[in-house]
């Protein structure tokens, strides 16, 4: 059904292209060959996604930049023929599309914390969510019944907003007071200079603040850049926020946002993503097999 969807929409935009009323048939839409046999493929991988056991999750550390001690692990959404670190994007942009994000963000979230019933409790647990979920007390609840079946506390539960910046503003404080009322935590990902951002972190007071990659880079060929980023990180440590940056890919680049007052990092440096360690394994605490406790 997802495949003739896709299909039914490309001629619709076909048909608004063309204009007067035109009608188009799906048939009628031609493509270059490679770009139509790779959009078909993502549409069918979305379709598989929503099937029972349709994707996995893979588990990427996030590091005490100090200690390089494990304080978790982001769970990250993988497909069937999607590769541990493969890039997934297209297929979540094809489900928006396809108006089945909501539904798949779901079922990422399931998957994640499923695949992560044996992680020590100690170890906080990232899950993603878009806010484009149509009603978050039900995907609150959809949590708390998974959580409970593998005994976790949704207090050692961090919810990333990924798309914080583009939801509406009450939306959003709504939906984090009801993930907060539940007994998660929050954090908002992607976080950047842009001004935007100072609203939302004022009005949602996060847990955790994850720096956007881009932005850290930036900082090591821009002064204004650094300044700017830095001016951030201060506002959301005073907040009491712990902070992260995203896109850890070389030692200097862990020096450096220690230096801009980045508490834990996240990257292919300190860890791809992967399978989680097995219980021994975690327990002795190194980036590549560990934990570190959590207040």
């Amino acid at each position: 059904p997802l495949v003739a969807l896709a299909a039914a929409r490309d001629a619709l935009q076909e048909a608004r292209a063309r204009g007067g009323g035109c009608v188009v048939a799906a048939a009628e839409v031609e493509r270059d060959g490679a770009q139509d046999t790779n959009h078909l493929a993502t549409t069918v991988m979305v379709a598989r996604a929503l099937e029972v056991n349709g994707l996995r999750s893979v588990y990427q550390p996030i590091i005490d930049l100090a200690s390089r001690r494990i304080l978790g692990y982001e769970a990250l959404a993988r497909p069937a023929g999607v590769s541990d670190d493969g890039d997934v994007g297209s297929v979540f942009n094809e489900a928006r599309e396809l108006d089945v994000l909501a539904e798949l963000d779901a079922i990422c979230r399931r998957a994640g914390i499923n695949g992560a019933a044996g992680l020590d409790e100690a170890v906080l647990l990232f899950l993603n969510i878009s806010m484009v979920a149509r009603d978050t007390a039900a995907a609150a609840q959809q949590m708390l019944s998974a959580l409970y079946l593998t005994g976790r506390s949704p207090s050692h539960v961090i919810l990333e907003i990924t798309d914080a910046r583009a939801a509406d503003g009450a939306q959003l404080v709504n939906a984090c007071d009801m993930f907060r009322a539940a007994g998660f935590r929050i954090a908002i990902d992607g976080v950047d200079d842009d001004p935007d951002f100072d609203a939302i972190l004022e009005g949602l007071r996060p847990d955790v603040v994850k720096i956007d990659r881009l932005v850290l880079a930036r900082t090591a060929i821009s002064r204004d850049a650094m300044l700017e980023i830095r001016r951030v990180i201060a506002t959301a440590t005073a907040m009491g926020a712990l902070v992260i940056g995203k896109g850890v890919e070389t030692e200097e680049m862990a020096t450096r946002i220690m230096a801009l007052g980045i508490a834990a990092g996240q990257g292919y440096h300190l860890g791809r993503p992967g399978p989680l360690p097995d219980a021994d394994t975690e327990l002795s605490g190194t980036p590549e097999s560990g934990r570190a406790p959590v207040d």
